[in-house]
C-alpha cells in the first residue's frame, strides 16, 4: 500500500548477494544476501554464556490492544551524513513487508516452524540524507494459511556495526501503529490458504512508510531474538537464516477479457453468459487491462470481467484506482465450473479448461474499497493463482477510476538445466507443460497445489524433488524439504505428513518416503554428512514401523491416515487393510525401505545396523506368504482378501525381494490381469519405475496417454486425479519429467554422491532422442538415434564414470552403439 513505484528483478541468487531492488526516483538498491552456517546473523560475539546465541535486538510488540487477525506498521526515519551500505537482519511472526524510502524491497520470512523461523539479511545502500525504514507485518492468527506457523506475533531487525544503536528495534526510536483498514475475510476455497484481505482505502494511513499519517506512537519492545545456538531457556521462535534466493519476479500481461457483463449485486455469483456480454464495454476493458487507457464505471455502476489468461499463474495482484464508495473484488481460480456444481473441493467435473460459457465460478482473491481523491495503490498480502480471473467491480456515488492492474509472477527461480527431445512432439509438448506445473507448484517450499493447499507433504514432494534433480543443479529447495520434515518428527518416531504447518496430520507411509527422499540426494548429490546427518531420524522412522508387527509378523496398520493412491474403488486412498488390520501394499513399502535404509547405513552409518535392517525385510517377506494368491500368480492387497491392485505388485517388484519365479508371475499380473486397481497419477511414478526395471518402455508409453489428454481438456499444468480433478496444478503429475531422463534415456546415479553414471536407455517406439541432465561436476549428455539394423548409434558424455549397454566407460565424450532390446 504505496504510493511510490520500484523496479524489482528476481532472479537465481548469486553468491552472497542479489539485486532485489532498485528505486526509481532515487539511487537507493538493496541485496538478499544468503547467510553460510558460519555466519549466524547479529549475535554478540563473547562467549557468555547468558548472552551466547541472543539477537542484540528486541522484537517489537504489535501495538497495544491489537490482536491477530490484524496488520501492523513500524517505521524509522534515520539520516546519513554520506553514503552508506548497511547490513541488516529482520524477520516476523507471521509475515513482513520491507520498504526502503517508500519502495517495498522484500517480503518474508521464508516459510518455518518456531524452531527454525527464518530471517532474511539485506544490504541496502542508501545516499547522503533522510530515509524511512518501515515494515508492514501481518499477523492472521486462526485464519492463517495451514503452511504458516506462529509463535508470537511481532517485528525484529538488527543493523551490523555502528549501525546497530541507530536501526536496532527495541534499541532505537521505532514508531507503530495498527493499519486498522484491513479486515479479513474467510473465503469457501480459502480454508488451507487462509483469509484473504478486505481493504478500505478509505481508512488507509496513506503514505505511512514515508512518515505520513499519525497515531504512530513508540513501539513496545519484548523480548530478545534468540538463535539456536543459545544455551538458555528462552521462548520461541528460534531464528535461523534465510537459506532460499529471491522468488521470481517479473512482470506478466493481464490476460484477455473475454466477457463484461452487469451485474444486480456485488457477489459474482452469476453464470458466465455470453449472451449477456457487452463487447463495446468488453474493448474498453481489454485496453485497460493492455495498459493503454484508464476505465472509468459511471456511479452506480457494477461490472464483470471474466479474464482468460489462457496458462495457470501465480501472481501478486496490485490495482491502481480511486472513487467514493467504490469496491473491486478479484477473484482467481483454476477454471469454471458446470453449472449447478456448488463443491468443486471434492472435484467436480470441470469440461474443458478453455471452456467459460454458461460455467460458474468460485475463486479467491482480495476485495479493495477505493478511497476519493487521488489514485492510490493497492496490494495484496499474498500473490493468487489460477488460469481466470473475475473483476467485479462496483461505483459508488462517485465514478470509480481503474487506472492500472499490475500483475507480478512468484515462484521458485527454477533453471531448466535439463532437456529432452525426441521424434514423438507430444513428449514435448508434455515436457512444458510438466515444467510450467513445477514453476508455479514451488515457491518457499514444495506445494501439493498453489491453489487449494501450498502444503509440502512428503508423497508429492519425493516426486518432485526427484524432477528437481532432473531439472537443475541448485538443491536448496530439496534441502529445505528434507529439513522440514527431519525436524517435525513426533515422539514415536514417525515425521510430519506436511511440513512446515499448524496442526499435526500423520501418514506413516509418507515418512517412509522420507527414508526414500534421503536415498535420492545420497544419489543425486555428494553430500554424505549431510546424509548421515538425518539418519537418526530415518532410524526412528523405522522403529516406529517396527513397533507395528503382530503376532503373524506382518505390520498392522499404523495409527494415522495410511494413504496410498486416489483410486476412485478405495476409500480416502486407503487400500483393504490400510485402515484397520494388515495391507500388503505398506508391508511390501516397508520391505523396500528397509533395503533402502541398509544400504545408507553401510555407506554412512552403521553396518550392524544395516545388517539388523536387512533381516527385518526377510522376515516381513516370509510372513507376507499369506497374501500370495498362488491360484491367480499376484498378491493380495490384503490376506484373504479378494482384490488385488497395481500398487502392491509395483512395490513388490522393485523390492527386489521376489525370486525368479514369483517376479514372473508378478510381472505377468502387473502387465496382463485387468482386474487389478489401477494407480492414478501420483502412484504411476512407481508403476513407471516398474516398468523400467522389467523392461517395458512399450507399456510407460501406452501409460502416458493420460498425460497426452490433458492439453485436449484445456489443462495447461498437470491436475491432481484423473477427472473429475479436485486440484488443476498438482506437481506430483509432473514425474514424468524424471522418467524421461531417467527412465527413456536411462540416465541414473550409479553410486552414492553421483560419483559414476548408469546409462541404460529404454527408448520403445522411438526413433532418435537427445537428453541432458545436469551433475556436480558437469551436464550428462546423450544423443541417440535408431538405425535401418535396429542399432542406437551417437554419442554419450559425461564428467565421470559411466556403465552403459556397451560396458563400462571412463569419464568424457565417447560416440556409441549399442542394442537396446
Amino acid at each position: 500500500m504505496h504510493s511510490w513505484e520500484s523496479a524489482r528483478a528476481g532472479h537465481a541468487a548469486l553468491p552472497r548477494g542479489e539485486v532485489i531492488h532498485r528505486q526509481v526516483m532515487t539511487t537507493t538498491t538493496a541485496r538478499r544476501v544468503l547467510l553460510s552456517p558460519a555466519e549466524p546473523g547479529p549475535l554478540p560475539t563473547d562467549a557468555n554464556v547468558w548472552r551466547r546465541g541472543r539477537w542484540l535486538a528486541r522484537w517489537l510488540q504489535l501495538p497495544r490492544g491489537a490482536q491477530p487477525p490484524c496488520v501492523a506498521a513500524y517505521r524509522l526515519q534515520i539520516t546519513c551524513a554520506e553514503a552508506a551500505t548497511i547490513r541488516v537482519h529482520l524477520s516476523a511472526d507471521e509475515r513482513f513487508r520491507l520498504f526502503v524510502d517508500g519502495a517495498a524491497i522484500l517480503v518474508g520470512p521464508e516459510r518455518g516452524d518456531s524452531s527454525n523461523w527464518r530471517f532474511h539479511t539485506v544490504d541496502i545502500d542508501l545516499g547522503p540524507g533522510d530515509h524511512w525504514i518501515a515494515a508492514q507485518i501481518w499477523s492472521l492468527g486462526a485464519k492463517r494459511a495451514y503452511s504458516q506457523a506462529t509463535a508470537a506475533p511481532g517485528f525484529i531487525l538488527d543493523a551490523d556495526g555502528r549501525w546497530h544503536d541507530r536501526l536496532a528495534t527495541g534499541v532505537a526510536a521505532w514508531q507503530c501503529r495498527l493499519l486498522d483498514a484491513f479486515a479479513f475475510e474467510d473465503q469457501p476455497d480459502g480454508l488451507f490458504t487462509g483469509a484473504r484481505a478486505v481493504v478500505d482505502g478509505t481508512r488507509m494511513a496513506w503514505g505511512w512508510e514515508l512518515g505520513a499519517g499519525d497515531g504512530f506512537v513508540p513501539a513496545e519492545p519484548g523480548g530478545y531474538g534468540y538463535s539456536a545456538r543459545s544455551g538458555v531457556g528462552f521462548e520461541p521462535p528460534v531464528l535461523t537464516p534465510a537459506r532460499l534466493p529471491p522468488q521470481v519476479d517479473e512482470r506478466l500481461g493481464n490476460g484477455t477479457a473475454v466477457l463484461v457483463d452487469a451485474l444486480g449485486d456485488r457477489d459474482g455469483r452469476a453464470v458466465a453468459d455470453p449472451a449477456k456480454d457487452r463487447p463495446e464495454e468488453r474493448s474498453a476493458w481489454q485496453a485497460w487491462l493492455d495498459g493503454r487507457s484508464p476505465l472509468e464505471l459511471p456511479a452506480g455502476s457494477i461490472r464483470r470481467c471474466l479474464i482468460d489468461f489462457g496458462t495457470y499463474r501465480c501472481v501478486w495482484p496490485v490495482l491502481h484506482a480511486a472513487g467514493s464508495g467504490g469496491q473491486v473484488r478479484l477473484r482467481f481460480t483454476e477454471a469454471l465450473f458446470q453449472a449447478g456444481e456448488r463443491d468443486p473441493f471434492l472435484g467436480k467435473d470441470k469440461g474443458d479448461r478453455r471452456d467459460w460459457q454458461g460455467k460458474y465460478l468460485r475463486g479467491q482473491g482480495p476485495v479493495w474499497r477505493t478511497a476519493p481523491g487521488a489514485v492510490r495503490i493497492y496490494e495484496t498480502l499474498d500473490w493468487e493463482c489460477g488460469r481466470y480471473l473475475e473483476i467485479v467491480a462496483a461505483a459508488g456515488t462517485a465514478p470509480l477510476r481503474l487506472e492500472r492492474l499490475v500483475q507480478r509472477s512468484t515462484g521458485y527461480p527454477f533453471s531448466d538445466d535439463g532437456s529432452f527431445a525426441c521424434d514423438d512432439p507430444r513428449l514435448d509438448q508434455l515436457r512444458t507443460l510438466a515444467v510450467r506445473t513445477m514453476r508455479v507448484g514451488t515457491h518457499e517450499t514444495y506445494c501439493d497445489c498453489p491453489y487449494y493447499e501450498r502444503l509440502q507433504y512428503v508423497g508429492d514432494t519425493r516426486l518432485e524433488v526427484l524432477v528437481t534433480y532432473c531439472m537443475q543443479l541448485d538443491d536448496r529447495l530439496p534441502r529445505q524439504a528434507i529439513d522440514a520434515f527431519a525436524v517435525s518428527r513426533l515422539a514415536n518416531g514417525l515425521v510430519h505428513s506436511r511440513a512446515p504447518a499448524r496442526g499435526v496430520q500423520v501418514i506413516p507411509p509418507f515418512a517412509l518416503w522420507w527414508i526414500h527422499m534421503l536415498a535420492d540426494h545420497a544419489q543425486w548429490r555428494n553430500d554424505p554428512a549431510y546424509v548421515a546427518s538425518h539418519l537418526p531420524v530415518a532410524r526412528g522412522v523405522i522403529d516406529a514401523w517396527w513397533a507395528w508387527r503382530n503376532r503373524d509378523g506382518l505390520i498392522e496398520t499404523p495409527d494415522g491416515w495410511n494413504f496410498v493412491d486416489w483410486v476412485p474403488e478405495w476409500s480416502s486412498g486407503m487400500p483393504a487393510g490400510a485402515d484397520r488390520g494388515v495391507s500388503a501394499i505398506l508391508n511390501w513399502h516397508f520391505v523396500w525401505t528397509l533395503d533402502l535404509a541398509a544400504k545408507l547405513e553401510d555407506s554412512l552409518g552403521d553396518p550392524e545396523t544395516a545388517a539388523l535392517y536387512r533381516r527385518r525385510a526377510a522376515a516381513l517377506v516370509a510372513a507376507l506368504e499369506p497374501c500370495w494368491d498362488e491360484a491367480r500368480g499376484r498378491w493380495r492387497d490384503a490376506p484373504g482378501s479378494d482384490v488385488s491392485s497395481e500398487h502392491v505388485q509395483c512395490l513388490a517388484l522393485l523390492s527386489g525381494r521376489l525370486d525368479g519365479v514369483r517376479a514372473s508371475r508378478t510381472t505377468t499380473s502387473l502387465l496382463d490381469d485387468g482386474d487389478l486397481a489401477r494407480t492414478t497419477i501420483y502412484f504411476t511414478h512407481y508403476l513407471f519405475e516398474a516398468y523400467r526395471l522389467i523392461g517395458r518402455p512399450d507399456r510407460f508409453f501406452d501409460r502416458l496417454g493420460l498425460w497426452h489428454d490433458l492439453a485436449e481438456r484445456g489443462l495447461t499444468t498437470t491436475p491432481e486425479t484423473p477427472e473429475p480433478s479436485r486440484s488443476d496444478c498438482h506437481p506430483w503429475g509432473a514425474h514424468p519429467l524424471y522418467h524421461f531422463a531417467a527412465g527413456v534415456a536411462g540416465i541414473r546415479p550409479d553410486s552414492l554422491g553421483f560419483a559414476s553414471v548408469a546409462i541404460h536407455p529404454q527408448p520403445g517406439p522411438l526413433r532418435w532422442l537427445s537428453a541432458q541432465v545436469p551433475h556436480p561436476a558437469g551436464s550428462i549428455i546423450l544423443e541417440l538415434e535408431r538405425s535401418a539394423d535396429g542399432r542406437w548409434r551417437g554419442r554419450v558424455a559425461a564428467p565421470v564414470p559411466l556403465r552403459t549397454p556397451g560396458g563400462a566407460l571412463p569419464a568424457g565424450d565417447h560416440a556409441v552403439e549399442w542394442r537396446l532390446d
